[in-house]
């Protein structure tokens, strides 16, 4: 099997150019950059402190039935409507991203599993979950504080996907070459 999980910046103009177009068999991924993390919408801004949510804007490229801005957050070849804006966006990638190891089938060793796994979580806008934010001192600045954090995310999500290596050994002795074990940046 073959899996995407995170951000895009390969093409959405058509179906040939997005993950299952390339060749993924599944995805869950942003096209856009800059999108807000906790509503998966596209920013009017490049700070993204104004995400686009109405298309009273004049800002949003389309609009949904019900007439706001559609969300950037896809699964395989349709929007994620059961998932967007409902979680973080980094939450939303990780339990992809172990879903996709735990549920791979470890009995037929001719099947391999390849995942590209790119959150957006270091990117602009600057967000994460207050329990991140809250490991970092309060006495630094806030946008420091938040780049901490949302790396801290990204680090968590890679710790989560890699334990699989009870369910998933050969995965696991891969990424152990490649990559040290995540840790705790700040207790």
């Amino acid at each position: 099997m073959c899996h995407h999980v995170g951000k895009w910046h390969l093409g959405m103009s058509n179906w040939g150019v997005i993950p299952k177009g390339r060749g993924f068999d599944t995805s869950l991924v942003c096209f856009e950059g800059a999108e807000d993390h906790m509503i998966q919408r596209s920013c009017n801004d490049p700070m993204c402190l104004a995400p686009i949510t109405d298309a009273s804007s004049g800002m949003c490229p389309s609009t949904n039935a019900n007439g706001s801005c559609p969300y950037d957050l896809w699964h395989d070849d349709a929007p994620a409507t059961e998932l967007a804006g409902r979680r973080f966006s980094g939450y939303l990638f990780n339990d992809q991203a172990v879903a996709n190891v735990m549920g791979h089938d470890t009995s037929n060793a001719s099947a391999p599993l390849f995942m590209y796994l790119a959150p957006q979580s270091s990117h602009s806008p600057l967000q994460a979950p207050q329990e991140f934010v809250e490991r970092y001192p309060a006495d630094w600045y806030l946008d420091r504080r938040l780049y901490a954090a949302m790396c801290s995310v990204w680090d968590e999500v890679l710790g989560n996907v890699t334990s699989g290596q009870g369910h998933v050994g050969h995965l696991a002795r891969g990424l152990q070459r490649r990559q040290r074990r995540p840790r705790v940046l700040v207790d």
